[in-house]
């Protein structure tokens, strides 16, 4: 039974020149089809003779690398590949980065319209595209060259080129070109004959394939002509081939399998969305776009997701009286762009604060002390912080920015914001307050204005017949949306490609805290007010001296808009939190300083004649490396020392008068462009972890091998025969106990007398252990499983070897 079954398994032997011949080949044209499949798709034009000149060499590079048989030099290769592409993407060099951005260009275009962010089109796509696909083709030629040679996994490798097939075939709007589709189809029908043909001798396989090539060429080019581009119907045969595999997946794992939604999906033409709810009960936790096409019931669970703990400041010396609700309004972020049906936030990298200007702090009328009792990427942060000092609080977060990530827990914060002023730096109020968040997208404007469902008093401010303070405006636009449909937790989802607040505005009937917060923020910009979305939990059970659990239920989205004097204020329109943000809100603001109902919250005439001369600045300026880190950072901090002195710190405001007040640049543009799409680097992540992962356990397994050498081979050199003897019989004894087998009984009564009869065994004594037990071991081994045997191998000694 033996003799056939080894007859069966391929013969273990090195690759020869013509092996490495066949894998330049196969790989080069596998890599140069599917790079021209999808570059003639998107009618991308880039050097054919690049490509395949760099295609043509990277497999030369790797086919002399494995052509030694050298494990870990090929093993090094192969990590090396992945890890240079995935440098080249994260540090941006070559211009691979602006290849994969410019390739997500046309992607979104004319394929995946959902994804979130712009891609400017490259007007050197040719170059950066076609640097990108040499930078793809050195991991996905790496591998192939590898498998042809090694004769296994062969099929494997199309993982590599299934992304560049999957996004030809799924562009609707255009088609491939013929030749890069025999080309492509060559590689594979080539690939798949390598696998099949594997377990023969080498000559024997080598001589099929070369043979063998020239008709497979020849039958490529005869389907060419059978099957005329324009003939081609993709969308048909798209159609017939999701039917066979989902009727194929229903009667092998029954109707109910949960692949078969994703089947009627593709076949429904994405029409139900309900498959990607983009505002749950935990998103909140994480710095993510909302995408509103998705947004639809809201069913929470009851999970817990934060702990609050809040008391009072014994110093309190403000004015106003302090607030004892049991409402607390928790921040996580604040979308400031309104996009394709997508709320995103913008990176703000500039100067916060004006450095000529001061901000004066106040004592905060209590701390709160937020625990995430789950994973967040972002803190948590109760309006509002800003200025408000304690002494027990050494840092405070600034509200200016979207979001921060400075991991603070502690917060000395009020209900009411502090006056100080306008204290804000022309680039921030210019650049961001007054274009950023002012801005709606012209679709958008038209189909609510359109409508036929705004009220008379918001189309005669729209179009400027009527004068109303910008208090009022906020109080009527929060009124009105208000009360413009039922709060419904089972709201249906939008109709497909509907702009979704006029959607919500003149065909909705219900609506979650999603809807009525970014219907507010539209409203708002429109009629001058600068506006953002913010996401983040009301905590309803917040007590004095007494630790509050938030769970996932009380997720919520609202919107604030920006007061010069008091930066940004919050407002909730959803139904049934009137009470719960009147203790926020304007309203509470205005107890305290009435002369907020008369402030202008829009731009002013001097910052219009100061705007030209801001932007020219920051066109000119170019922001530095340092700068440019803090984005990730807060806009500011405020320490606060034992004995009451306030101090700005590095990135905060100028509380005494000295100091750089915040510098951060921002995308003034709001480009998502310009940065990689969150799904892509969070896979280049995962990537570069899962090869160094792969290293470090490579290094650990190699440093393993050479202390077991090591241990041994001192032990077996031992001077006496019968030490020898005794550390060979140790050795083998061990590998039994691993590996169950069970050594012949004259092996153990040979290694007794070693060790007890205190004469020296003979030759043939000593060969019974040292030569019968390898041969006995390498016997059992050859119905071992694969990870079985790569752990026999690895713990095998030189010694015992065969020769």
């Amino acid at each position: 039974m033996r003799t056939e079954r080894a007859e069966l398994v391929m013969e273990k032997t090195s690759p020869n020149f013509v092996t490495a011949l066949l894998a330049v080949a196969v790989s080069t044209v596998l890599s140069v089809g599917f790079s021209k499949l999808l570059g003639s798709t998107f009618g991308v034009p880039f050097s054919n003779s690049r490509l395949i000149i760099a295609s043509l060499v990277t497999a030369l590079v790797f086919a002399v690398i494995f052509f030694f048989n050298k494990k870990w030099v090929s093993f090094a290769a192969l990590i090396s590949a992945p890890l240079i592409f995935t440098a080249c993407v994260y540090y941006d060099r070559f211009d691979v980065k602006k290849g994969i951005l410019g390739l997500m260009y046309y992607i979104k275009l004319y394929v995946f319209l959902w994804i979130e962010g712009d891609f400017p089109e490259d007007p050197n796509g040719d170059r950066t595209i076609l640097a990108f696909f040499i930078a793809y083709n050195l991991v996905a030629i790496s591998c192939t060259v590898f498998v042809i040679m090694k004769r296994k996994w062969i099929p494997a490798v199309l993982i590599f080129y299934a992304p560049l097939f999957l996004c030809s075939v799924a562009n609707t709007d255009l088609s491939p070109k013929p030749v890069p589709c025999l080309i492509a189809g060559t590689g594979v029908v080539m690939l798949l004959l390598c696998h099949a043909f594997r377990k023969k001798k080498q000559s024997t396989y080598e001589k099929v394939l070369m043979i063998i090539a020239v008709p497979v060429l020849c039958i490529m080019l005869l389907l060419g002509g059978i099957f005329p581009q324009k003939k081609y119907n993709k969308d048909k045969l798209a159609e017939k081939i999701i039917i066979e595999t989902r009727d194929w997946f229903d009667k092998t794992m029954g109707r109910d399998n949960p692949l078969r939604r994703f089947f009627d999906i593709a076949l429904e033409g994405l029409e139900t969305t309900d498959f990607d709810d983009s505002f749950d009960a935990i998103s909140p936790l994480y710095s993510t776009p909302t995408n509103l096409a998705k947004v639809g019931p809201f069913n929470p669970s009851n999970e817990d997701v934060l702990k609050v703990y809040r008391y009072g400041n014994p110093d309190y010396d403000g004015t106003g009286k302090q607030y004892q609700g049991n409402i607390l309004y928790l921040k996580v972020e604040s979308s400031d762009t309104y996009h394709n049906n997508t709320l995103s936030s913008s990176k703000i990298k500039m100067r916060v604060y004006d450095r000529n200007k001061t901000a004066e702090p106040e004592q905060a009328q209590y701390c709160v002390t937020i625990t995430p009792l789950k994973s967040t990427s972002v803190d948590i942060v109760p309006y509002y912080t800003d200025f408000y000092t304690m002494s027990s609080v050494r840092e405070t977060k600034m509200n200016p920015l979207n979001a921060t990530r400075e991991r603070i827990f502690t917060f000395a914060s009020s209900n009411i914001p502090v006056k100080n002023g306008n204290i804000y730096s022309e680039q921030y109020l210019n650049n961001y307050v007054y274009k950023t968040c002012l801005e709606v997208p012209y679709s958008t404007d038209r189909a609510l204005i359109g409508g036929g469902n705004l009220p008379r008093w918001y189309l005669d401010v729209y179009y400027g017949r009527i004068e109303m303070s910008d208090a009022e405006k906020v109080k009527a636009v929060t009124e009105f949306v208000r009360n413009l449909h039922p709060y419904d937790m089972n709201t249906e989802y939008p109709p497909r490609n509907a702009d979704f607040v006029p959607w919500f505005v003149n065909q909705g009937k219900s609506g979650i805290c999603v809807h009525y917060a970014a219907t507010s923020m539209v409203l708002l910009r429109m009629i001058g007010i600068p506006a953002r979305y913010v996401r983040g939990y009301v905590d309803s059970n917040s007590v004095m001296d007494r630790e509050s659990i938030v769970n996932a239920s009380q997720a919520h989205a609202w919107f604030e808009y920006f007061v010069p004097e008091y930066g940004w204020v919050m407002g909730d329109a959803t139904p049934g939190y009137q009470t719960d943000e009147s203790n926020f809100n304007i309203e509470a603001i205005s107890k305290e300083h009435p002369e907020i109902n008369t402030s202008d919250f829009g731009k002013s005439e001097n910052d219009e004649t100061t705007a030209t001369e801001t932007e020219t600045e920051t066109e000119t300026s170019e922001i530095s490396e340092e700068t440019t880190s803090s984005s990730e950072t807060s806009a500011s901090e405020t320490t606060t020392g034992e004995n009451g002195e306030t101090a700005a710190s590095s990135y905060g405001p100028s509380v005494s008068g000295s100091g750089d007040p915040t510098a951060v640049d921002m995308n003034k543009n709001r480009d998502t462009g310009s940065e990689l799409p969150k799904f892509l680097m969070n896979f280049l992540k995962f990537m570069l972890a899962v090869v160094i992962a792969m290293a470090v356990l490579a290094f650990l397994v190699l440093a393993g091998r050479i202390a077991l050498v090591i241990y041994w081979s001192k032990k077996f050199r031992a001077e006496k025969i019968n030490d020898r003897a005794i550390a060979y019989y140790h050795y083998y004894m061990l590998m039994a106990r691993i590996f169950r087998f069970v050594f012949p009984s004259e092996v153990d009564s040979v290694a007794e007398k070693a060790r007890f009869s205190g004469r020296d065994i003979t030759a043939g004594e000593y060969d019974a252990i040292v030569k019968k037990c390898p041969e006995l071991m390498k016997m059992v081994s050859v119905d071992f499983s694969r990870p079985k045997k790569l752990l026999f191998k690895l713990m095998l000694m030189p010694q015992t070897k065969e020769k």
